[in-house]
C-alpha cells in the first residue's frame, strides 16, 4: 500500500512540476512585456521624451503598419468594437 501513495505522489509531482515549469514561461512573458511601461514610468532617463515609440527599453522604430492609414483605420474600427462588446457584455 504504501509503494502506491509514493506512486501517486511522485506522479503529481511531476505533473506539479511541468506546471510550474509552463506558469514560470508564462510569468516571464509578463515581466519581459511589462519591462518598458515600468522603465518609462521610473528611469530618469526617459523622462520629458514624449511622442516617441519604445520597445525593448529604447527608442525604436514602429511597424510600417503606422504608415498605413487604411490599415490604422480598420484597426481603429476593430478596436472601438472590441470595446464596445466588452462593455456591453459587463455589468458596468
Amino acid at each position: 500500500m504504501w509503494n502506491r501513495f509514493v506512486f501517486v505522489d511522485r506522479r503529481c509531482l511531476f505533473f506539479a512540476t511541468e506546471i510550474m515549469v509552463s506558469l514560470k514561461d508564462f510569468f516571464d512573458m509578463c515581466i519581459q512585456g511589462a519591462s518598458t511601461t515600468c522603465y518609462l514610468a521610473i528611469h530618469p532617463g526617459a523622462k520629458g521624451i514624449s511622442g516617441e515609440y519604445w520597445a525593448d527599453n529604447n527608442i525604436s522604430s514602429p511597424s510600417g503598419f503606422v504608415n498605413d492609414p487604411e490599415f490604422v483605420k480598420k484597426f481603429w474600427d476593430f478596436s472601438v468594437e472590441l470595446v464596445d462588446r466588452s462593455l456591453a457584455s459587463s455589468s458596468l
